[in-house]
């Protein structure tokens, strides 16, 4: 009862501090937009997700080229955003109550994994605080409005917490990383490939001191068999679409590293448009290595993972023996902060609140943490909102961005070459283009005409993918790629209504019932392997 009590009043506590995080924005009552940053993006997301149930193409977002974005970028993890819209019909307010909602979240997630492994509520709540209030996730936030990595950034303590079982503790408990996984490919891809490759490389060092080592790799195996299974809804379709035609994909970029010089003032400056790890951390990083006696040799090692991370995302890392290969796919190096930020925050917290036996020591120097942690927060998003370099969006304008933002990745390649059409929204009979009145509703797009040829080829300015459905006065004719990289058809002669739209493919709808039927017997499995997977006073 009472672990309860003090639980209870940490989230009370948690759910003040969300709000104190988001409250720049909130009060602002628009929404910040940098430019080359992607909010924008994200908001033509939320908008899209009115019809994602029964077709993966909305055709009032994305500037209404019918562009399967909910079948390459995840977005279960998202709908709630959406739900949020439909409940207030006011984007600025839903796009910030998200934050606030994502904020409370990613905190009861970071306090509740610490806790399970140090069963200290000071260390928990000092973690949750530092990972969840840390620099590179404000810039995620409110500089990049990067949605997806900052929703995967909530997982990344469970996945975290699963690798520390498997590793280092209880490997029996591999179910973590399996929920923290799992959670992340339904969010962003791209943090699941990194997660796999920490995951790695930390295995491949820890692996010849740990104890138990065939338990442990087989616990692994069965954690990422169970993701796989977990996450076919995802790959599947994703896969199928990829092997059908040739899609413009996101590329590589060129990983030069960050600056050492601009690391350092710009973490001293705790500036947000900036990709470190922050103030604040890097004080904590110093007063760590200063208090490393009172750390186990698994935090030390979590500790200096944090320190060569940051390492790694600079110029003094060899990065050119690596952008030639696959791996620049992860395009910007800063991304590794995501994970220095998560070990110093993990090793800053508990050597700031360990070998203090008086309570009420801990309490006022975590309260002054706190305080400190809050107020650098806010003056410094607000010195952001000031920059310059943005656009500010209010009701009207967030919901015409949303959707008539147009986003090239994942159409058909071809039709990059061909803005005549997919742009201009033009039609193409029988080699003449043409402009025609069309209407849509999120899933179905319709136009008419006259069609005085027999046979006529008619090309639109919709991309073309699996699942395409065409209808002539409602029969279902056949479509295929058009040399413009678009959908196209043949039609008989007369007057024609032609109605188009998309649906999942039978083997996509397979792959989602799959992974549901597993998601259920990963539900039953747990439950009745641990029961006390709920009861966060559970020894670990």
């Amino acid at each position: 009862m009472e672990n309860k009590k003090k639980h209870c009043i940490s989230i009370m506590l948690i759910l003040f501090l969300s709000i104190l995080y988001v409250l720049p924005i909130i009060q602002t009552n628009s929404i910040f937009h940098f430019n080359d940053q992607d909010t924008a993006f994200h908001l033509s997301r939320i908008s899209g997700l009115s019809n994602v149930f029964s077709s993966p193409v909305n055709y009032n977002n994305f500037g209404g080229n019918g562009t399967a974005m909910n079948l390459f970028y995840p977005w279960l993890t998202l709908y709630p955003a959406y739900l949020l819209l439909s409940l207030t019909g006011n984007l600025i307010m839903t796009y910030n109550l998200y934050y606030l909602f994502l904020t409370f979240i990613t905190m009861v997630i970071a306090y509740f994994c610490m806790f399970k492994i140090k069963k200290n509520y000071f260390t928990a709540f000092t973690f949750s605080i530092i990972f969840s209030y840390a620099s590179y996730r404000s810039t995620d936030i409110f500089f990049r409005g990067s949605l997806g990595e900052a929703v995967a950034l909530a997982f990344l303590p469970l996945v975290f917490l699963g690798c520390y079982y498997i590793f280092y503790s209880d490997f029996k408990k591999w179910y973590w990383l399996t929920l923290g996984m799992t959670l992340t490919v339904y969010t962003h891809l791209l943090s699941v490939l990194l997660n796999a490759i920490f995951i790695f490389i930390i295995f491949v060092i820890s692996v010849y001191f740990i104890n138990n080592k065939k338990e442990r790799i087989i616990n692994l195996i069965k954690a990422t068999m169970w993701t796989v299974f977990l996450s076919l809804g995802v790959f599947i379709p994703m896969i199928e679409q990829t092997l059908f035609v040739e899609l413009k994909v996101p590329k590589g970029g060129v990983l030069n590293g960050l600056l050492v010089s601009d690391y350092l003032s710009n973490t001293l400056n705790n500036n947000l448009s900036y990709f470190g790890i922050g103030f604040i951390l890097f004080i904590l990083a110093i007063y760590t290595y200063n208090r490393r006696n009172y750390l186990s040799k698994i935090d030390i090692f979590i500790y200096f993972a944090g320190i060569l991370t940051v390492y790694a995302s600079t110029r003094l890392f060899p990065w050119h023996y690596i952008e030639t290969t696959s791996l620049n796919v992860i395009q910007f190096t800063w991304r590794l902060t995501a994970y220095a930020t998560l070990f110093l925050s993990y090793a800053g917290s508990i050597s700031y609140t360990s070998n203090i036996k008086n309570n009420n020591t801990i309490l006022k120097r975590v309260v002054l943490l706190s305080l400190l942690v809050v107020m650098i927060h806010t003056v410094s998003v607000n010195l952001l909102l000031n920059q310059d370099g943005k656009n500010i969006y209010d009701k009207g304008q967030a919901t015409s961005v949303s959707q008539s933002y147009v986003h090239t990745d994942y159409a058909n390649k071809e039709s990059l070459n061909h803005p005549e059409v997919v742009r201009s929204k033009n039609f193409v009979i029988d080699g003449v283009t043409k402009r025609l009145d069309y209407s849509t509703t999120d899933s179905v797009f319709t136009f008419k005409y006259n069609n005085e040829n027999k046979g006529a080829n008619i090309v639109t300015p919709l991309y073309f993918y699996k699942g395409v459905i065409v209808e002539i006065n409602g029969k279902k004719v056949e479509s295929s790629l058009s040399k413009y990289g678009t959908t196209q058809f043949s039609a008989n002669e007369g007057n024609i209504e032609v109605k188009i739209y998309y649906e999942y493919t039978l083997l996509a709808r397979l792959s989602q019932f799959i992974s549901f039927v597993v998601l259920l017997l990963f539900i039953w499995l747990v439950t009745k392997k641990d029961p006390s997977v709920y009861n966060s006073s559970a020894t670990p």
